[in-house]
């Protein structure tokens, strides 16, 4: 979906941008109101392309398909460090993890997620993040040394980050705990089956 959107709906909007330079540069220089509407559409196309370019990408991160998921995560982690000054550490075991397409989104958009969170919420100095997998799980944990979350913010219907990650880790069959304590820090575990979904559903089906 990602690239239907980037390659089909982006070419249209970069030739209608190119149309529109191309009538920009003929229209009389007197037609002031002409010229004027032409420049505003010019301009209205290049919002769009890069809104095509911002939801293409929140759909599927480039990084993943140029790094995988290990070195993807470890250069959003160096990235966030860099961006808020926060000392941030990455691990992986087994190093060069991978993952089919649908987890190493869901996996790559939590750990996004949960970094977004320290910074608006945690006042926090450090973070560490952590790949793993397993024989049949993946698991991905995230902790800082901030203020901590309550209970209250963890079940609060309007926090709709932890929502969102919840639901993206509950797709696939996983989960993600999270706990904290005030002036201790919050923790974030994401765990994950390596199965894929009609197989875990086929698993819990005889297990009933």
């Amino acid at each position: 979906m990602a690239r239907e959107i980037h390659d089909e709906l982006g070419q249209t909007l970069t030739a209608l941008k190119i149309d529109l330079s191309w009538l920009a540069k003929r229209l009389p220089h007197e037609q002031e109101s002409l010229v004027e509407k032409t420049e505003s559409m010019y301009e209205l196309v290049d919002r769009a392309i890069q809104t095509v370019k911002r939801i293409s990408t929140e759909l599927r991160p480039g990084a993943l398909d140029d790094l995988g998921l290990a070195d993807a995560i470890e250069w959003q982690i160096q990235d966030f460090g860099k961006r808020t000054d926060i000392k941030s550490t990455f691990s992986a075991s087994p190093e060069g993890i991978v993952l089919d397409r649908d987890r190493s989104t869901a996996v790559f958009r939590i750990c996004q997620e949960a970094l977004t969170n320290i910074v608006r919420h945690a006042k926090a100095t450090r973070v560490s993040v952590s790949l793993n997998t397993g024989p049949n799980r993946v698991s991905l944990k995230i902790s800082d040394n901030g203020q901590g979350i309550e209970e209250s913010q963890i079940l609060d219907p309007t926090a709709f980050g932890l929502i969102g990650m919840r639901e993206r880790a509950r797709y696939l069959g996983g989960d993600v705990r999270i706990s904290g304590a005030p002036g201790k820090g919050t923790l974030v575990v994401m765990s994950m089956p390596l199965a894929g979904r009609e197989d875990v559903d086929a698993e819990n089906t005889d297990r009933r």
